[in-house]
Protein backbone atom coordinates (compact mmCIF):
# COMPACT_ATOMS: atom_id res chain seq x y z
CA UNK A 1 0.00 0.00 0.00
CA UNK A 2 1.01 3.22 -0.95
CA UNK A 3 2.79 5.42 1.77
CA UNK A 4 1.67 9.00 2.40
CA UNK A 5 4.83 9.99 4.02
CA UNK A 6 7.34 8.11 1.44
CA UNK A 7 5.25 10.14 -1.28
CA UNK A 8 5.89 13.67 0.40
CA UNK A 9 9.41 12.81 1.70
CA UNK A 10 11.00 10.85 -1.49
CA UNK A 11 8.92 11.07 -4.27
CA UNK A 12 7.76 14.88 -4.27
CA UNK A 13 11.63 15.92 -4.14
CA UNK A 14 12.87 13.48 -6.13
CA UNK A 15 10.42 14.52 -9.09
CA UNK A 16 11.00 18.15 -8.29
CA UNK A 17 15.23 17.31 -8.42
CA UNK A 18 14.14 15.79 -11.89
CA UNK A 19 12.31 18.55 -13.41
CA UNK A 20 14.62 21.38 -11.87
CA UNK A 21 18.15 19.31 -13.10
CA UNK A 22 16.24 19.04 -16.73
CA UNK A 23 15.64 22.79 -17.04
CA UNK A 24 19.47 23.39 -15.96
CA UNK A 25 19.73 21.08 -18.79
CA UNK A 26 17.39 22.73 -21.09
CA UNK A 27 18.84 26.18 -20.24
CA UNK A 28 22.69 25.37 -21.00
CA UNK A 29 21.70 23.64 -24.22
CA UNK A 30 20.35 26.89 -25.18
CA UNK A 31 23.16 28.87 -24.01
CA UNK A 32 25.50 26.15 -25.89
CA UNK A 33 23.47 26.12 -28.84
CA UNK A 34 21.92 29.48 -29.39
CA UNK A 35 20.87 28.91 -33.39
CA UNK A 36 19.45 25.55 -32.32
CA UNK A 37 17.55 26.81 -29.29
CA UNK A 38 15.70 29.61 -30.85
CA UNK A 39 14.82 27.26 -33.92
CA UNK A 40 13.33 24.84 -30.99
CA UNK A 41 11.73 27.78 -29.25
CA UNK A 42 10.23 28.83 -32.54
CA UNK A 43 8.80 25.52 -33.64
CA UNK A 44 7.05 24.92 -30.14
CA UNK A 45 5.76 28.73 -30.86
CA UNK A 46 4.43 27.36 -34.20
CA UNK A 47 2.71 24.87 -32.48
CA UNK A 48 1.00 26.42 -30.42
CA UNK A 49 0.20 29.32 -32.63
CA UNK A 50 -3.56 27.98 -32.82
CA UNK A 51 -3.95 29.16 -29.10
CA UNK A 52 -3.86 33.11 -29.91
CA UNK A 53 -7.27 32.38 -31.84
CA UNK A 54 -8.65 31.20 -29.50
CA UNK A 55 -11.28 33.13 -26.88
CA UNK A 56 -10.19 33.00 -22.80
CA UNK A 57 -13.06 30.55 -22.27
CA UNK A 58 -12.04 28.12 -24.98
CA UNK A 59 -8.24 28.65 -24.43
CA UNK A 60 -8.46 28.16 -20.57
CA UNK A 61 -10.75 25.12 -21.35
CA UNK A 62 -7.85 24.18 -23.79
CA UNK A 63 -4.89 24.91 -21.05
CA UNK A 64 -7.12 23.16 -17.81
CA UNK A 65 -8.18 19.87 -20.06
CA UNK A 66 -4.50 19.55 -21.73
CA UNK A 67 -2.46 19.81 -18.57
CA UNK A 68 -5.18 17.32 -17.00
CA UNK A 69 -4.96 15.10 -19.42
CA UNK A 70 -1.05 15.06 -19.55
CA UNK A 71 -0.50 14.73 -15.64
CA UNK A 72 -3.58 11.66 -15.41
CA UNK A 73 -2.09 10.31 -18.12
CA UNK A 74 1.54 9.99 -16.99
CA UNK A 75 0.93 9.85 -13.45
CA UNK A 76 -1.22 6.28 -14.25
CA UNK A 77 0.91 5.04 -16.74
CA UNK A 78 3.44 5.09 -13.90
CA UNK A 79 2.42 1.64 -13.17
CA UNK A 80 4.77 0.95 -15.87
CA UNK A 81 8.17 1.13 -13.19
CA UNK A 82 7.78 4.84 -13.07
CA UNK A 83 9.58 5.15 -16.31
CA UNK A 84 6.86 7.69 -18.11
CA UNK A 85 6.55 10.16 -15.10
CA UNK A 86 10.19 10.05 -15.10
CA UNK A 87 10.91 10.96 -19.00
CA UNK A 88 7.45 13.57 -18.69
CA UNK A 89 9.61 15.75 -15.99
CA UNK A 90 12.96 15.36 -18.06
CA UNK A 91 11.33 16.80 -21.18
CA UNK A 92 8.91 19.35 -19.53
CA UNK A 93 12.43 20.73 -17.52
CA UNK A 94 14.10 20.68 -20.46
CA UNK A 95 11.59 22.66 -22.60
CA UNK A 96 10.89 25.37 -20.01
CA UNK A 97 14.45 25.54 -19.65
CA UNK A 98 15.34 25.96 -23.26
CA UNK A 99 12.08 28.54 -23.70
CA UNK A 100 13.42 30.35 -20.44
CA UNK A 101 17.12 30.81 -22.42
CA UNK A 102 15.56 32.04 -25.61
CA UNK A 103 13.10 34.26 -23.42
CA UNK A 104 15.58 36.14 -21.62
CA UNK A 105 17.79 36.70 -24.47
CA UNK A 106 14.81 39.46 -25.21
CA UNK A 107 13.52 40.32 -21.94
CA UNK A 108 14.56 40.63 -18.13
CA UNK A 109 14.45 37.98 -15.42
CA UNK A 110 11.60 40.39 -13.97
CA UNK A 111 9.69 39.65 -17.05
CA UNK A 112 10.65 36.50 -17.06
CA UNK A 113 9.52 35.29 -13.49
CA UNK A 114 6.06 37.64 -13.52
CA UNK A 115 4.97 35.45 -16.61
CA UNK A 116 5.63 31.57 -14.90
CA UNK A 117 5.68 32.55 -11.22
CA UNK A 118 1.66 33.40 -11.35
CA UNK A 119 0.43 30.15 -12.24
CA UNK A 120 3.22 28.18 -11.95
CA UNK A 121 2.81 27.96 -7.93
CA UNK A 122 -0.08 25.89 -8.74
CA UNK A 123 0.86 23.84 -11.88
CA UNK A 124 4.19 23.16 -10.71
CA UNK A 125 3.34 21.25 -7.22
CA UNK A 126 0.12 19.55 -9.60
CA UNK A 127 3.04 18.43 -11.73
CA UNK A 128 5.66 17.13 -9.10
CA UNK A 129 2.64 15.27 -6.89
CA UNK A 130 1.22 13.71 -10.00
CA UNK A 131 4.99 12.93 -10.66
CA UNK A 132 5.96 11.51 -7.29
CA UNK A 133 2.27 9.00 -7.59
CA UNK A 134 3.19 7.53 -11.03
CA UNK A 135 6.43 7.12 -9.63
CA UNK A 136 5.19 5.65 -6.37
CA UNK A 137 2.94 3.14 -8.35
CA UNK A 138 5.54 1.89 -10.65
CA UNK A 139 7.57 1.40 -7.76
CA UNK A 140 4.96 -0.89 -6.02
CA UNK A 141 4.12 -2.48 -9.47
CA UNK A 142 7.72 -3.37 -9.60
CA UNK A 143 7.80 -5.02 -6.52
CA UNK A 144 4.90 -6.73 -6.10
CA UNK A 145 6.11 -8.37 -9.82
CA UNK A 146 9.59 -8.66 -8.47
CA UNK A 147 7.42 -10.72 -5.53
CA UNK A 148 6.48 -13.31 -8.31
CA UNK A 149 3.00 -12.20 -7.71
CA UNK A 150 0.13 -12.80 -10.16
CA UNK A 151 -1.03 -9.29 -12.03
CA UNK A 152 -4.70 -10.21 -11.38
CA UNK A 153 -3.48 -10.72 -7.56
CA UNK A 154 -1.20 -7.12 -7.70
CA UNK A 155 -4.17 -5.26 -9.35
CA UNK A 156 -7.04 -6.52 -6.86
CA UNK A 157 -4.62 -6.23 -4.31
CA UNK A 158 -2.25 -3.69 -2.95
CA UNK A 159 -1.86 -2.17 -6.24
CA UNK A 160 -5.86 -1.68 -6.04
CA UNK A 161 -5.72 0.89 -3.01
CA UNK A 162 -2.66 2.88 -4.35
CA UNK A 163 -5.02 3.25 -7.42
CA UNK A 164 -7.58 4.51 -5.68
CA UNK A 165 -5.12 7.04 -3.41
CA UNK A 166 -3.72 8.59 -6.49
CA UNK A 167 -7.60 8.81 -8.22
CA UNK A 168 -8.33 10.56 -5.01
CA UNK A 169 -5.50 12.39 -4.94
CA UNK A 170 -5.93 13.17 -8.73
CA UNK A 171 -9.21 14.83 -7.66
CA UNK A 172 -9.07 16.36 -4.98
CA UNK A 173 -5.83 18.08 -5.12
CA UNK A 174 -4.23 18.07 -8.08
CA UNK A 175 -7.26 19.61 -10.42
CA UNK A 176 -8.73 22.38 -8.11
CA UNK A 177 -4.27 23.31 -8.61
CA UNK A 178 -4.55 22.75 -12.35
CA UNK A 179 -7.82 24.79 -12.67
CA UNK A 180 -6.38 27.48 -10.32
CA UNK A 181 -3.16 27.29 -12.70
CA UNK A 182 -5.27 27.73 -15.65
CA UNK A 183 -7.63 30.68 -14.91
CA UNK A 184 -4.31 32.54 -13.30
CA UNK A 185 -2.77 31.91 -17.06
CA UNK A 186 -5.78 33.14 -19.34
CA UNK A 187 -5.99 36.29 -17.04
CA UNK A 188 -2.45 36.80 -17.41
CA UNK A 189 -2.80 36.42 -21.37
CA UNK A 190 -5.93 38.50 -21.27
CA UNK A 191 -3.75 41.18 -19.19
CA UNK A 192 -0.71 41.34 -21.25
CA UNK A 193 -2.00 40.93 -24.46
Amino acid sequence: MMNKDKIIKRYIPLSFGIFFLSFLFGYYIGYFNPQEAKSAYLEIFENFSFLFQLNNFLLFLFIFLNNSLKVFLFMFLGILGGVIPVFFLIVNGMTLGLVVWVVSQEVTLGEILLSLLPHGVFELPALFIGSALGISLGASSYKLISQRKKIKEIIKGPLKSDLIFSLRTFTYVILPLLFIAALIEVLLIHFIS
